[in-house]
């Protein structure tokens, strides 16, 4: 059914093969410890993130319509997975997850409609201003998490009540780190200053090493020498005979208004994050000509069979993919190797059991967020015109005052009202 772009001549083969199974190896190794970062931030068992990428790059390559991009789990849905699972299972974790299993099964089926549907260049309408808002939430709700794994403090207010919304997780912060422990403190900034500094590394020959591959193989044994408590380290509870269990919740949901409202988050917040993605790699890549609507349907179709095993949302990652792009990726395999050398580790995972510590984890994932929150934005939409920044402001606020959607579309319609009210006054 699928025709091998290496079934060509003896000396064509080697160079595009190779490449792409070089590129596949280095995201590899850059998708990993991010990939059980997500996991975990997002209530999910580490080994599902793996899952995920797995799934994203050996079964997804087959449909794809973006050739240089990788599937697999984000950062930026963190916030609405996590939010599922504590919304969804009201107070059971195993029923949350079960239940989101169920959401991310059905807006997996919306994005595969769409694609079909041709909805792909729609993205285009919604305003920069507005994407741009939803992605600084994000790297801000990602922040107000990920700093109390980061230095071991328990996520609690004055009362020693537990919370998680966002704006209370900030305003709390100062109340938690009392509370601090400096052995996972320690590994935490560790973590992030080899991320940094990595970022400073003139050599090619250690730039094509990823940073949180540096942090993993150092803070293992710094775990094992610091004596850390294994409540602070990565727990690997699998068994390969579990995939076939199914998991996904077949009982209906205390709310359908609770459950319908994340399968429209899965779908519209994954479906435009991938789409975004897709436009960035035609910009770093021009030849790549990519089919959206094509993507839309490859990702659907990656998020059904990911959470019929248990596995996270994916989308089309836009670091990963630039990654497989400046380490010479030609075809749709290097995402395929990449997920063939995901699911290898799969199999030996238990013997990490207990030894990866989870504030370094978080900071990879608070690296991201400073990243997504950059003050940069501003000046980047200032440039673009001051109006931006109204729909920018409202979707900031309504995403962290309610949810994603919520703040998505409230800034598209201050964007509008914006333009419409200038045009107004540029005509009196």
């Amino acid at each position: 059914m699928f025709k091998s772009r290496y079934l060509q001549t003896p000396n064509r083969l080697s160079a595009p093969f190779f490449a792409d199974l070089s590129a596949g190896f280095y995201v590899f190794l850059l998708a990993l410890p991010l990939s059980l970062g997500i996991a975990e931030a997002s209530g999910f068992p580490a080994v599902m993130g793996l899952l995920t990428a797995a799934v994203g790059g050996m079964f997804t390559s087959w449909f794809t319509g973006s050739n240089l991009s990788i599937k697999g789990p984000a950062a930026g849905l963190i916030v609405i997975v996590l939010g599922a699972v504590n919304d969804l299972g009201s107070a059971d974790p195993l029923n949350g997850w079960m239940l989101t299993l169920g959401a991310i099964f059905v807006a997996g089926a919306i994005q595969v409609v769409l694609g079909l549907l041709k909805f792909g260049k729609w993205v285009d309408l919604i305003p920069p201003s507005a994407i741009q808002g939803m992605l600084v939430a994000i790297g801000v709700v990602i922040l107000s998490k990920q700093l109390y794994i980061l230095l071991g403090i328990p996520a609690v207010d004055a009362a020693g009540k537990a919370i998680s919304k966002p704006l209370s997780l900030i305003a709390h912060l100062g109340v938690g780190i009392k509370l601090i422990n400096w052995k996972v403190a320690l590994i935490g900034f560790w973590s992030i200053f080899w991320v940094w500094m990595w970022t400073r590394v003139k050599s090619n020959f250690l730039k094509a090493i990823p940073s949180p591959l540096i942090v993993l193989v150092t803070v293992i044994p710094m775990a094992h020498f610091l004596n850390l408590e294994e409540i602070y380290r990565l727990r690997f509870d699998f068994e390969f005979s579990e995939l076939w269990n199914v998991k996904i919740a077949l009982k209906a949901p205390v709310s359908w208004w609770l459950f319908f409202k994340y399968v429209g988050l899965f779908a519209i917040i994954g479906g435009l994050e991938s789409l975004l993605t897709v436009n960035a790699l035609h910009g770093l890549k021009a030849e790549e000509v990519p089919n959206k609507d094509k993507d839309l349907v490859a990702v659907g179709l990656g998020n059904m069979v990911s959470s019929l095993f248990g596995g996270l949302p994916m989308i089309s990652e836009v670091a990963r993919s630039t990654a497989n792009i400046h380490n010479g990726a030609r075809t749709y395999w290097a995402n395929f190797f990449h997920g063939a050398f995901i699911l290898l580790f799969m199999v030996f995972s238990t013997h990490f059991n207990q030894i990866i510590p989870l504030s370094a984890l978080a900071a990879m994932l608070v690296m991201v967020g400073i990243k997504l929150a950059s003050p940069k934005v501003l000046v980047a939409l200032k440039k673009i015109g001051p109006e931006q920044i109204w729909g920018f402001s409202v979707t900031l606020i309504g995403s962290l005052a309610i949810d994603l959607l919520w703040g998505l579309t409230l800034g598209t319609l201050a964007k509008l009202a914006v333009e419409k009210w200038s045009a107004k006054r540029q005509k009196v």
